[in-house]
């Protein structure tokens, strides 16, 4: 019985995601077009690292994964707000709280989650005075350090579990 409420709340995670992915599906083509976006689809794989590290760590120490209910909360209610007042950085925040609730909690993610404006078309307006290559290497950079940081905690975590 335990094991399908985790299995369960697992599926209605990404389910969340999925949606919020779709609603912020406009960066797709910010990433096509626009010349500020061009590789923030680098940045945004950069900054999922920890989700694969998370859950293919789990599948191989045989751990179960459960979700932040709370930030799934949160990306449903930034998504529909950004679907009721068409604001594309409501659905892109969305989506960064959907996939940062699919990992624990830990302190270390606030700062992750912050850092989740370096994959989104908002830093690439507020940055236009800066040429493209120099506003690449500082979401590169808001990425990696971000990053690095939620990994170390999720391996000291795991270090931890043992």
């Amino acid at each position: 019985m335990l094991t399908k409420i985790f299995r369960s709340q697992l599926v209605i995670g990404w389910l969340i995601v999925i949606y919020c992915a779709v609603n912020a599906w406009d960066l797709v083509l910010a990433w096509q077009t626009a010349p500020y976006e061009r590789y923030s689809w680098i940045v945004l794989a950069i900054w999922c690292v920890p989700i694969a590290y998370y859950f293919l760590g789990s599948a191989f120490v045989g751990k179960r994964n459960s979700v932040n209910s709370y930030l799934l909360g949160a990306a449903l209610a930034f998504s529909l707000l950004g679907t009721l007042g068409g604001l594309h950085i409501l659905h892109h925040a969305g989506l960064a709280l959907a996939l940062a609730g699919l990992l624990p909690w830990h302190w270390e993610e606030v700062v992750w989650i912050i850092c989740s404006i370096s994959w989104m078309p908002a830093i690439g307006w507020a940055g236009s005075f800066f040429s493209p290559s120099a506003l690449l290497i500082l979401r590169l950079f808001l990425a990696a350090v971000s990053t690095w940081l939620v990994i170390l905690k999720l391996h000291s975590q795991s270090k931890e579990g043992r």
